[in-house]
């Protein structure tokens, strides 16, 4: 159970509404395994009772759940199959990559991931999988995506790797502003263990998107002590924006701290940087995020979190200019049997 007090309900620029609001979170996971089969599967929604604004209550404001099947052939020789589904009422809940605020109405995301993976020999494997998504909105721009990938790794010391991954993708918008976009990339990636409590890593490739070259790249880096961790990371890629149709060109810059002065008592501050644009359009996010959580027991935790996002400007032609803000401030305890 989790209280929240919510500073901009319906994500407006304009006429922020703020409520408090009860939120209980039922989750059921289950896994078999065996020598050669491994199932796990998951599911839970999110009930919401609004202190004041009563219209917004709803016994299923999410939905998730996912299953995963993967299938030892041989010693060397993996096949899986992953699939997920999220429904929600916040659609922010799916602009994972840019951050942007959107509108507060359904949207469902679902998505389907058979794979294989070849060890072809203790320091080099092959992979090959397929991907598709699918994204429905009540009353405006869906998506359907597929993809598919073939990926080479090579294991150059016990401590570094290298990667090459080649993606073609293939992305239908629908609705009132139907598109088809095709994507191919190619990626090199670069990873090593820098000692005990260091790692890096590197992955840049070209991306060809209808005609359009751009470079992917994205970079991190992580720092352990005995107490504490720090992970940085950059990122330049494309992404999508839920509800708007067609392709946008995403850079973000994140990090975060954490830091457990007992082995029942961690602390972490998260800040981070998003920037998106399509055209003249240009979206920019500031985020901060700090938290504390404390188990009490084996099976009870309580965590305590705070966000705010700053937004500059939008995608969508009519916000170009405008600016929101939203801070969410969380209370809850959580618990769990095995």
């Amino acid at each position: 159970m989790m209280e929240i007090a919510d500073s901009n309900l319906n994500y407006s620029a304009v006429d922020p509404v703020s409520d408090r609001i009860r939120r209980v979170t039922p989750a059921l996971s289950l896994e078999l395994n065996s020598s050669r089969w491994l199932l796990a599967g998951a599911a839970s929604f999110d009930g919401e009772q609004f202190m004041t604004h009563r219209d917004f209550n709803d016994p299923r404001a999410r939905e998730r759940a996912g299953m995963s099947l993967q299938y030892r052939a041989t010693p060397r020789f993996v096949i899986a199959l992953a699939g997920s589904y999220f429904g929600t009422n916040t659609l922010n809940d799916l602009n994972t990559d840019t951050a942007l605020a959107s509108a507060r109405v359904r949207g469902k995301r679902f998505t389907a991931t058979p794979s294989l993976k070849l060890q072809l020999s203790p320091t080099r494997s092959l992979s090959a999988s397929a991907n598709a998504v699918r994204t429905n909105i009540v009353n405006g721009t869906g998506m359907r995506s597929e993809e598919g990938s073939l990926g080479y790794e090579q294991r150059l010391t016990p401590r570094s790797r290298l990667t090459v991954d080649y993606a073609h993708s293939r992305i239908n918008f629908t609705g009132d502003a139907p598109q088809l976009v095709n994507t191919d990339t190619l990626i090199v990636g670069w990873s090593r263990e820098l000692g005990m409590y260091d790692a890096f890593s590197i992955q840049a490739g070209p991306r060809l998107t209808n005609g359009t070259r751009l470079l992917d790249a994205n970079i991190s880096l992580t720092h352990r002590w005995s107490r504490s961790s720090i992970a940085l990371s950059l990122t330049q890629d494309q992404t999508t924006v839920i509800g708007t149709a067609g392709i946008v060109d995403s850079r973000s810059a994140q990090a975060k701290y954490s830091f457990t002065p007992a082995r029942n008592l961690t602390f972490f501050t998260a800040p981070a940087f998003y920037r998106s644009s399509r055209g003249a359009f240009t979206g920019t996010v500031f985020r901060v995020a700090a938290g504390a959580s404390y188990d009490i027991t084996s099976f009870l935790k309580a965590e305590l979190t705070y966000g705010r996002d700053a937004q500059h400007g939008a995608i969508d032609p009519l916000f170009a200019d405008a600016t929101f803000s939203r801070s969410v401030t969380s209370f809850g305890l959580s618990t769990h049997w095995r």
